[in-house]
């Protein structure tokens, strides 16, 4: 066992979401969503990040993001969660090339008397941000001068994004959970829970877990001192280290559409690709991906954003229904897990600013990595 590394607060306190907000997501790669949502140009759909609405728009071949402000008097240049429409303000119909530079002003003499300067857009335009599309997924990043997404990911991890491909139809579904988000992005790293939490629903997809479960019986503890806690000591600098891959053998019939799609990821498992900070990448057996993302809204709360996607399409058909039945599902799946994560949240509410002992152990490294990650270079609580 391994005295633990994380502490209540750190979930229960806003002073640690205003640190998060300042040096991870307004700093690094996040994933916005699946390329294959934008299928014509002029599709867009939005994100929202903390006060942030942005837009990720297909223009001219290319998706691009922005801030959904325009530089005139703050108008919206979308009024949907997605849609297809030209970059102009709803406002006042500002147009702007490509997400970016203004372009045209309706009544353009109006607000401005000077005829030598009515044309002068003087470097007006929409905040844009760094766009990068790496296999089915677009990534973007708030930064100024972002680091390169190689930094940020390890090459294994971008390479296999880069096998799956693209996909065809996306679905995405929105909701609330009503606690602090770091806890679902340690919590879909943590396999131990499997067994206790999702007995019911897809414990019996997972061979190798059900055979460790036979295998490995409870284990009657002796009493020691406290002192007999071990620690994690490593240092974590590299984000590198802090997104990884995880495959599980997964068990599941031939299904109806499998002749009707191409599989470019394996089919014989359920592959997770955790990519820090706040996202979740499944392929479930090369069939469709999905994205499970955690947007903070408040220390205690935060929006679930779920994609799924389907694997590219060798003979079309209506995808909707099937992707609402898996959506379905994944829901239900996690309804577990915010029962019991929503009493964790609530547990450490109580917890913060008390002087109160948690356990972690061996298995945990990923989540102790990202902790420590946190500690020292988010919190600065070295």
């Amino acid at each position: 066992m391994k005295e633990a590394v994380f502490d209540p607060a750190w979930y229960a306190d806003e002073h640690y979401l205003a640190l998060e907000k300042r040096e991870i997501f307004e700093k690094l790669w996040l994933v916005a969503g699946f390329r294959s949502a934008l299928k014509k140009d002029g599709d867009y759909f939005t994100i929202a990040i903390f006060d942030y609405e942005i837009v990720v728009h297909l223009l001219n071949g290319q998706p691009r993001a922005y801030f959904n402000i325009c530089p005139h008097r703050g108008g919206a240049i979308v009024t949907d969660v997605t849609g297809n429409t030209r970059p102009v303000c709803k406002y006042h119909g500002w147009a702007f090339r490509d997400g970016a530079a203004l372009t045209g002003v309706r009544m353009a003499n109006a607000f401005e008397h000077d005829a030598v300067r009515v044309d002068d857009a003087c470097g007006r335009g929409l905040t844009t941000l760094a766009v990068a599309v790496v296999g089915p997924l677009i990534f973007i990043n708030m930064d100024g001068q972002p680091l390169a997404i190689e930094e940020q990911f390890p090459a294994d991890v971008l390479e296999q994004l880069e096998r799956a491909g693209q996909g065809s139809a996306v679905l995405q579904a929105d909701f609330l959970a009503r606690y602090n988000w770091k806890l679902n992005m340690e919590n879909v790293k943590d396999w131990m829970h499997a067994p206790f939490v999702h007995s019911s629903t897809f414990l019996g997809t997972l061979p190798e877990m059900q055979r460790q479960l036979q295998e490995h019986g409870m284990i009657r503890m002796r009493e020691t001192e406290a002192r007999s806690f071990g620690r994690f000591v490593q240092e974590i600098r590299d984000l590198r280290l802090l997104s990884y891959r995880m495959q599980s053998c997964y068990e599941v019939e031939e299904q109806w559409y499998d002749s009707k799609i191409k599989r470019r990821l394996s089919p014989d498992h359920y592959e997770n690709i955790f990519l820090f900070p706040n996202t979740n990448f499944c392929s479930v057996g090369g069939r469709y991906y999905a994205t499970q993302q955690y947007f903070p809204k408040s220390a205690g709360s935060f929006f679930y954003r779920m994609n799924f996607c389907l694997a590219e399409m060798t003979a079309k058909f209506d995808a909707a229904p099937l992707l609402m039945a898996i959506a379905r599902g994944e829901r239900f799946v996690i309804d577990e897990d915010s029962v019991v994560l929503e009493r964790v949240q609530r547990g450490f509410a109580s917890a913060s600013g008390r002087e109160w002992r948690f356990t972690q152990g061996d298995y945990e490294e990923h989540l102790m990595r990202q902790m420590v990650y946190l500690r020292d270079c988010v919190y600065r609580e070295v």
